[in-house]
């Protein structure tokens, strides 16, 4: 079993252990909150890309400021869920995306873009468990790998909404 599984089985653990002693330890997916702070964001980018500074990438880690106010939203298990919200918004927009792409790309194109889209899972997942590893004994690695995968879960998705909407019109 790889390291990343690994991890997985443990924060799984984890989390699941502590889910009774913290209302915030249940909220692994967004909720509507979460949602409406992201998805605005993002339709003001959008509105005024071409008059402002403002980029997509702005809009990353907005959700999880918001969820680090909500009670438990400071402990580690608290930062670690506010992570992993926001990460589960992302990663709901790059599958969209990517499935929309899907249907709007040649196959052939398609097959290019779904051999990066692996070199990526891969790239992130290595990425990943390094800042994991970083703090072998800390609690720290818990909120650093959630860290890490939302904000390069993140990125891959405002990449695949760039090739949507800029490149494809």
């Amino acid at each position: 079993m790889g390291f990343l599984n690994q991890t997985k089985i443990i924060l799984t653990t984890f989390f699941l252990a502590l889910s009774i002693q913290s209302p915030l330890a249940q909220m692994g997916t967004f909720g509507p909150g979460d949602d409406k702070i992201l998805s605005n964001c993002l339709a003001e980018v959008q509105k005024i890309a071409n008059r402002s500074q403002k980029q997509r990438s702005d809009c990353v880690g907005l959700a999880v400021q918001v969820c680090a106010q909500e009670p438990d939203g400071e402990t580690t298990l608290g930062t670690t869920q506010c992570y992993q919200r926001e990460n589960s918004w992302w990663d709901a927009q790059l599958n969209a995306d990517y499935n929309t792409l899907k249907r709007s790309l040649s196959p052939e194109l398609f097959e290019t873009l779904r051999q990066a889209q692996i070199a990526w899972i891969d790239y992130r997942d290595a990425k990943c468990d390094f800042a994991y590893q970083i703090f072998e004994e800390g609690t720290i690695r818990h909120i650093l790998f959630s860290n890490c995968m939302m904000r390069t879960t993140a990125g891959r998705s405002i990449e695949l909404k760039q090739i949507l909407n800029d490149w494809m019109g």
